[in-house]
């Protein structure tokens, strides 16, 4: 807190005890806030070696120095920086994924090796967790006409459609927009890309942007039997005859209230599924034992850009 803050509390928790007792008052004042001090360290030693364990190193601060391998030291600091973490980390860990820090977020790379992932991905399915992607939700009346004035190029889509745009912000950055409803929009990008964007409500605008992206999670599945794996946990037809590339839909998911857009890597059938953080781990379990029949795989961001640079 500003001094001016601690100084006003304290005068409040003062007024409120007898004169006579402003000494005990005040030493309790001290104990709590050298209690909390003591606390903080400890929860940000546990941070810190957690992600050191995530990127593969011993989880101790033990033998840090200016001699300690620059690899170490590197993910020491990283640690003590904001990283975001997906709502599966713990599962990709428990898979032994390699993990790699992206857009400040930590992310499987891989789990075998991306070009033993991409080669099966061909002929079965795979999982990617993409939680780091930013997920904007965009309501109101004027939004149509907000995101043409914002985005160049951008055009009118219709419920359920899903068009891809240049970021106004960086024209070599990608930006998917999704129409939810008449008067909702999903935007998908990088986490930090619409920080740059002017979408708020204005005098002759009624649109509000609500950031997702912590609060949504994301699954994309990905390689020819995808559609088959999905068909045991929706119950809507997704047979890509009648749900075409570049579709989106809300359905349920595994009995999860869920987002499913279909994009697809080249001829490579492909499907992004978006749904609250607190059913993560619920959802990837289920997805996983639901492709135990389909040679169900994870994969990783590596695999990932494997695949797109053989387009």
């Amino acid at each position: 807190l500003h001094q001016t803050h601690l100084i006003k509390v304290l005068k409040i928790i003062l007024s409120a005890i007898p004169r006579d007792s402003h000494g005990v008052g005040s030493g309790f004042i001290h104990l709590v806030r050298n209690s909390a001090s003591v606390i903080s360290m400890g929860v940000g030693v546990v941070v810190v070696t957690s992600f050191m364990s995530s990127m593969g190193f011993a989880p101790t601060l033990a033998g840090l120095s200016v001699e300690t391998e620059i690899a170490v030291l590197e993910a020491f600091v990283k640690g003590m920086k904001f990283v975001g973490l997906s709502a599966m980390h713990h599962q990709h860990l428990a898979l032994n994924a390699t993990m790699t820090e992206k857009n400040d977020w930590m992310i499987p790379a891989y789990y075998t090796s991306p070009e033993a992932e991409s080669a099966r991905l061909e002929v079965t399915v795979g999982l990617m967790d993409e939680g780091r992607v930013g997920k904007f939700l965009i309501q109101g009346e004027t939004v149509e006409a907000t995101l043409k004035s914002v985005i160049s190029g951008y055009t009118n889509t219709k419920v359920g459609e899903v068009v891809a745009v240049t970021s106004p912000s960086d024209s070599s950055t990608g930006l998917l927009v999704a129409q939810l409803s008449a008067d909702e929009y999903m935007l998908l990008t990088l986490a930090t890309e619409l920080h740059s964007f002017d979408l708020q409500s204005g005098d002759s605008t009624c649109v509000h942007v609500v950031d997702m992206t912590s609060t949504l999670a994301s699954v994309r599945i990905i390689g020819p039997n995808s559609m088959d794996l999905l068909a045991h946990l929706v119950e809507l037809d997704l047979d890509p005859r009648r749900f075409a590339d570049m579709s989106v839909v809300q359905t349920m998911v595994a009995k999860v209230h869920g987002m499913i857009l279909r994009r697809d890597i080249g001829n490579l059938l492909s499907y992004q599924l978006f749904f609250s953080r607190d059913y993560g781990e619920y959802l990837w379990d289920a997805l996983m034992l639901a492709g135990e029949h389909h040679g169900v795989i994870p994969v990783g961001l590596e695999t990932m850009d494997l695949l797109h640079e053989g387009l």
